[in-house]
């Protein structure tokens, strides 16, 4: 079988394959986690493939660099995968520097360099985000001013000195994150809904979420701010709560010449290692390649392997270091990505098996209650269930 076959036949059947074949306007919508990236990037090899469509004629949007960066390297790792046998892959592979994979920003930024002279434009204008942000800011600082003897504003200043007040409305007022970013659909027809764009509907709503924060703040800091106005000591005596002053915050030891990186602590009677696991990205060899994530093994019996891909010499630490009678695994109902597979972890010894829960699943497994145990393992973890050891 070839290697595009096999990752096509890793989709889950029910939703992800029909994402993928499906013709027209498609919306993929699940959890973190979930493989929706995976789906998309399947999605762009089978337009490759299938519809003949070479990289250039292939329009992929993401809103930010971190989405359009993660989704060219997942597409251009698994076009390198499925190379061999497959001369269309080969093509569009050598051709990847052309491919259309960037922001929404970007692109249009492109778009209107390249046309530029249908619009009379010089090629060599600039997107003026710097004159919006001088317009957020000083619509920003009136605000305050306006309402500085209101508790809330009074509060918020208080706690943050003006600058950061300012700097800190701004921000939550600004660009498609700000509070334009919570209207449901600011260009709807609907004429008895509001018009979400008008100075009126924006104050409103930047009330709205000024007094949502504030009642976090009073709630979550309870007295930590110990605001003193009358004295004169107020900014200065002023400062926000941290971990320390509600936790006994413990440290723990790190472990010299273990297999992979580890620390321990005892809390009473009970005991956690805290170890390294191999997650993201989906390029990385081992742990030491992955990026920060860890799982944990209490009293040396109970593992619990958060988010991991499937590593077989985690196993070998596990059984290497401890008595373990439960795993508590993480696990995906499709192949790839960058958690264990249901079908990888099939083939673990049956006593492993036997002795392991598998958790972060995925709404797909709701659909195969009996997956688990058919396939020998312990079962899938239960939501909202408390699980005691002795």
């Amino acid at each position: 079988m070839s290697e595009w076959k096999k990752l096509f036949s890793g989709l889950e059947p029910a939703n992800q394959r029909p994402a993928v074949l499906d013709q027209g306007n498609c919306i993929v919508a699940a959890g973190a986690g979930s493989g929706k990236t995976r789906v998309l990037a399947v999605r762009y090899l089978h337009l490759l493939r299938e519809r003949q469509l070479g990289p250039e004629r292939i329009l992929c949007l993401t809103f930010t660099n971190k989405a359009a960066a993660e989704m060219r390297e997942r597409i251009h790792g698994l076009l390198q995968q499925c190379l061999p046998g497959e001369p269309v892959f080969a093509a569009a592979f050598a051709n990847f520097n052309r491919a259309e994979i960037g922001t929404i920003d970007a692109y249009c930024s492109k778009l209107a360099r390249n046309s530029c002279n249908h619009w009379g434009l010089a090629p060599d204008f600039q997107v003026d985000d710097a004159s919006a942000r001088r317009v957020t800011h000083d619509l920003a600082l009136d605000f305050l001013l306006a309402r500085r003897h209101q508790a809330v504003a009074a509060a918020y200043l208080a706690a943050n000195g003006l600058e950061k007040a300012v700097a800190g409305l701004e921000s939550l007022a600004h660009g498609r994150d700000g509070l334009l970013g919570l209207v449901a659909d600011p260009f709807t027809d609907n004429p008895s809904l509001p018009d979400a764009f008008s100075p009126a509907v924006q104050r409103t709503r930047l009330l709205d979420q000024a007094a949502k924060l504030h009642a976090e703040l009073q709630a979550g800091l309870q007295a930590g701010l110990e605001l003193d106005p009358g004295s004169g000591k107020g900014i200065g005596a002023s400062r926000w709560l941290e971990l320390a002053d509600f936790w006994n915050i413990k440290h723990p030891t790190p472990v010299v010449n273990a297999d992979r990186e580890l620390s321990t602590i005892a809390i009473g009677k009970i005991k956690l290692d805290i170890f390294r696991t191999k997650h993201i990205p989906d390029s990385a060899k081992s742990w030491r390649q992955s990026a920060l994530s860890y799982g944990v093994v209490i009293n040396d019996r109970i593992a619990y392997s958060s988010d991991t891909r499937f590593d077989p010499s985690l196993f070998a630490f596990w059984e290497k270091n401890y008595h373990i009678d439960l795993i508590f695994h993480d696990c995906q109902m499709f192949s790839g990505g960058v958690h264990a597979s249901i079908d990888e972890l099939s083939k673990l010894p049956t006593a492993t098996k036997a002795k392991m829960l598998l958790m972060h699943y995925g709404d797909a497994a709701l659909a195969l209650p009996d997956k688990a145990l058919a396939t020998g393992f312990g079962g899938f973890v239960e939501q909202w269930h408390t699980y005691v050891f002795e």
